[in-house]
């Protein structure tokens, strides 16, 4: 009999913590349990693609609400108790600093994230680079209730380092062959340099290898309609010195 006494004791405290880390929870809502909603775009299919943050280092997690943190300390148990799917691992660490971008396409009865999507980025001049991915790339799984929910996330090592901003623009293709213009997300540098300006040596110029001369007579660049679809996969014809 001691021993049914005790488990009904457990059993309650178990209730008890539970019904306590809800009440807390509640309490805390909406603010627990919602991204920023300062930075978001409207994808073709109407779903919304929000900003989670960016990190700049050689390892990364997804960003985490103040539910995720406070979820994350109760056991295991409770976790499952409540169904809560806590987030995955830390990414890394890599060779190279990157910078990683977190992207958040959830909608409530959204398809799922279309492709392709691609990332530009942007000066302050506005010129327009098709984003390099050398880092970790694709979605990964975010604590949440219910079933596991997937954020987009991006790097690269390469992007401005003398503007006091980064400028992602992420943009999709319309049926008619433009381009649509999901969204346009601004962070501070984190990497932020006074790197010397180039020069530019006057035409023509030479340079000797060996016994060999070449002789630079021209150079073009050409800037097509910002409003067309480039294809991701594409050499981006013109917008580099020909």
């Amino acid at each position: 009999m001691p021993s049914d006494g005790n488990s009904r004791r457990r059993r309650r405290s178990v209730r008890g913590a539970l019904g306590l880390a809800l009440l807390v929870l509640l309490a805390g809502a909406p603010m627990l349990f919602r991204w920023t909603r300062g930075q978001q775009g409207l994808l073709l299919n109407g779903t919304r693609l929000r900003w989670m943050g960016a990190e700049y280092g050689v390892e990364f997690r997804p960003p985490q609400r103040a539910v995720d943190r406070l979820m994350a300390r109760l056991p295991v148990r409770w976790q499952g108790a409540l169904g809560w799917s806590p987030v995955f691992g830390s990414l890394g660490p890599f060779p190279q600093t990157n910078l990683c971008f977190w992207m958040d396409p959830h909608e409530a009865g959204a398809t799922p994230l279309p492709t392709p999507l691609q990332y530009l980025l942007v000066d302050r001049e506005g010129f327009e680079a098709p984003m390099m991915v050398d880092g970790p790339v694709g979605f990964y799984a975010v604590a949440g209730f219910g079933p596991p929910h997937y954020a987009n996330m991006c790097a690269t090592p390469w992007f401005p380092r003398r503007d006091q901003s980064v400028r992602l623009r992420v943009v999709q293709p319309r049926p008619d062959g433009y381009r649509h213009d999901v969204a346009e997300f601004v962070m501070p540098n984190p990497a932020k340099s006074t790197a010397p300006s180039w020069e530019p040596s006057p035409m023509p110029i030479e340079v000797s290898a060996g016994a060999s001369r070449f002789i630079l007579k021209q150079a073009r660049v050409g800037v097509p309609d910002p409003k067309l679809w480039q294809d991701p996969t594409g050499d981006w014809e013109g917008r580099w010195a020909e």
